[in-house]
């Protein structure tokens, strides 16, 4: 018998996606393969419950599924039989814990609805990120990414949804962009973000050749400027891994960018520093996972 393993994040809580998936007749509906599942037996979904499913896979295949395993809320599973042969599917539901968004793109709204339902709960907060105003910066740095309006407008739509929205101004990148900060917050606060973070930007081995040269490519009349003030703020080096400084640096220049920060997001009245928590109350651990281990 086929078994496959694979692990996904699904923003809904383990009760409502339990009920969803229990109901293949849906299947149809959320599965890009799915065609038609109808429910052939009598009674309502348990062990043994037979549906027949059309799905194109490989051209349009037929088969039966048998449900197998039931736990309300926690597991469903099914064997199915078809031309492709026997494969075996199970779905182990685990409990919500609070999630938060990073993102850069203004497709996040497309889950709008989960997103409120999410936040209704206090189950999920989104942070959109926000590295500069300047379209043209923005076009070299993240040419594919959303314009700066384009994520302003996000944050305006997720707040407005009742959606606890952020903007991280991040990278900060020193002679480059660092000058932006306070605008940028004023924009997050006008858009009705309430809070705001940033992140320095960091230059790991596998990164720094290659923004070094584009910072050569795209800014040769700063480029030096930039790789100073960078080692500056990272003890000398092009990176510091160490935890509690890798996020915001060490030093004067820091120390600076820090109280700009503090400044402009109590001037304009955002949260900072350590976001407001968020529901974890409803978190259940896995029960019995195949690999699961105790941590103590």
């Amino acid at each position: 018998m086929k078994r496959f393993e694979e692990r996904i994040t699904i923003g809904a809580s383990a009760d409502r996606m339990y009920d969803y998936v229990a109901d293949m007749t849906t299947h149809a509906e959320w599965s890009g393969n799915g065609l038609q599942v109808t429910k052939s037996s009598d009674g309502p979904v348990a062990v043994g419950t037979v549906y027949a499913t059309t799905a194109k896979q490989f051209g349009t295949q037929r088969e039966q599924s048998t449900v197998t395993e039931m736990t309300p809320g926690r597991t469903f599973a099914w064997d199915s039989t078809g031309a492709l042969g026997r494969a075996q599917h199970v779905f182990a539901l685990e409990g919500d814990g609070g999630s938060t968004i990073v993102t850069k793109s203004a497709l996040v709204v497309r889950d709008l609805d989960l997103l409120q339902a999410l936040a209704a709960e206090r189950l999920l907060r989104v942070f959109v990120s926000v590295t500069t105003l300047d379209d043209e910066l923005k076009r070299r740095m993240e040419p594919r990414a959303a314009s700066p309006a384009a994520r302003l407008a996000t944050v305006r739509r997720l707040a407005g949804a009742g959606v606890p929205t952020g903007v991280m101004f991040a990278p900060v990148i020193p002679a480059l962009n660092d000058h932006e900060l306070e605008g940028v917050v004023a924009a997050a606060a006008t858009a009705g973000a309430g809070t705001a973070g940033y992140l320095l930007l960091r230059l790991p081995g596998e990164v720094k050749g290659l923004f070094h040269e584009w910072l050569q490519t795209h800014y040769p009349d700063r480029a030096a400027r930039v790789r100073n003030r960078i080692r500056e703020l990272r003890g000398g080096r092009d990176n510091d891994p160490r935890f509690g400084l890798r996020m915001h640096g060490q030093g004067p220049w820091a120390d600076l960018l820090r109280r700009r920060f503090e400044a402009a997001c109590d001037r304009h009245g955002l949260e900072h520093g350590r976001a407001s928590p968020l529901e974890t109350g409803l978190f259940r651990p896995p029960s019995g996972a195949p690999g699961q281990m105790d941590l103590w």
